[in-house]
């Protein structure tokens, strides 16, 4: 499953969006600095020609490092890949016969929803998790059950099953707020964020 999700970052992201990326201000000024004494040297006719093809290894160098070294920036994983990656370990339950008998048919349903984590308090929101729903079918019989396999947003790993009896429709998950200590005891109101105000 994560290979899927891996498969699907790598095509997201371009080398040149991928570089970008990974320069830093420091990183800039380096470059800039670089430029400006391979230009100099290359205007003084006394300096050692060797010394530019230093600096252009240099150059190649930091240039090859940026372009490998890991994005800083997370691809979030769409809804047709998260499906995908569910329908396969649902595939893979079923024929290790724990979560589901070998004599069922689980697929993906329709539903799903991507929980966000809303911190009141910085007032930072991200995805934590997808939820996708799925329904069972046990052969030769019509008893259905629905249930829930959350699914990591950025790394496709599979991060828990749930049942759900009454069926799932995607309304049923419900996204977290992060509350700071001093609303839950009543002390702080939510105007106070930002002014200084103590939290606890």
């Amino acid at each position: 499953m994560e290979d899927i999700a891996k498969e699907y970052t790598q095509k997201k992201e371009s080398k040149v969006k991928h570089l970008l990326s990974n320069v830093s201000t420091t990183q800039v000024i380096i470059f800039g600095g670089l430029a400006f004494v391979a230009i100099m040297l290359s205007n003084n006719k006394n300096a050692d020609p060797r010394l530019n093809y230093v600096i252009y290894a240099v150059f190649i160098i930091i240039i090859l490092v940026l372009l490998f070294k890991p994005s800083k920036e997370k691809v979030l994983l769409p809804e047709h890949i998260v499906k995908r990656i569910a329908q396969e370990a649902l595939d893979r339950k079923v024929r290790d016969g724990k979560e589901f008998g070998f004599d069922s048919k689980v697929e993906v349903s329709p539903y799903c929803h991507l929980q966000w984590e809303n911190d009141m308090m910085t007032g930072n929101i991200r995805p934590i998790a997808w939820d996708i729903g799925y329904i069972e079918h046990v052969h030769n019989s019509q008893y259905k059950k629905e249930g829930v396999i959350r699914i990591h947003p950025f790394e496709g790993t599979i991060i828990g099953l749930s049942e759900y009896p009454l069926g799932y429709s995607g309304r049923e998950t419900h996204d977290k707020d992060i509350v700071p200590v001093g609303v839950v005891q009543g002390n702080v109101k939510t105007t106070d964020f930002g002014n200084g105000q103590p939290t606890n």
